[in-house]
């Protein structure tokens, strides 16, 4: 009888550790790309990267 109440008491630790470890296993996801948007310092910096892309660009023309 006291093996089968070892049994059952491991049973059930086990199936209670299962369910805990699945509760710490949740993954969220963020979408990178709308959150870049509603940034407001992002319209500042697309304004600078196409500033400095057309100085590049100036620059290939007049060698080329």
């Amino acid at each position: 009888m006291k093996k089968l109440l070892k049994v059952a008491l491991v049973a059930v630790c086990m199936v209670f550790v299962g369910s805990f470890a699945k509760a710490q296993s949740k993954i969220g996801y963020i979408n990178t790309n709308q959150l870049m948007e509603l940034l407001p310092e992002m319209k500042t910096l697309q304004a600078q990267m196409q500033a400095y892309q057309k100085t590049f660009a100036d620059q290939y023309t007049q060698l080329t």
